[in-house]
């Protein structure tokens, strides 16, 4: 054959090269793939796992606040009991004083305090009608 004609067997060891080539990168581009979807797989897992992460860290947020205000207004709460319970206290022991020997023995509140107690004689608690008008005698004499 003339020198620059290709036998079958050169042809067909051509054929072969460009098969094992096209092989090579097929397999390669397939290899490839593989590696771009574990690649991409991996990234959208950890793109959920970063959102699940982010609704975890909100939603310990959204509870520490709730706790927060819960709390405040518990010890609001607490805080106008104790207001109310002092109030409530005061008046009691203005009120339920210990009884002193005088004729004055129940302190009329100073803010509750009228013209007509100022001019009323108090009698001690338990006086009867007849004790009670013996004494006026005697506070008269």
């Amino acid at each position: 054959m003339a020198s620059g004609t290709l036998t079958h067997s050169d042809i067909m060891q051509k054929f072969y090269e460009f098969k094992d080539i096209a092989a090579d990168l097929y397999k390669d581009e397939a290899e490839q793939r593989k590696y771009v979807r574990t690649r991409l797989k991996r990234l959208l897992e950890d793109e959920e796992i970063r959102k699940e992460k982010e609704r975890e860290e909100i939603e310990a947020t959204f509870k520490e606040r709730m706790l927060q205000e819960e709390e405040r207004r518990l010890a609001r709460e607490h805080e106008l009991a104790m207001k109310a319970l002092d109030q409530k206290t005061l008046e009691i022991r203005q009120r339920y004083r210990p009884q002193s020997l005088e004729l004055n023995t129940t302190p009329a509140r100073q803010d509750q305090e009228t013209e007509e107690s100022k001019t009323t004689t108090h009698v001690p608690i338990g006086y009867t009608a007849k004790r009670t008008q013996k004494l006026l005698i005697r506070m008269k004499h």
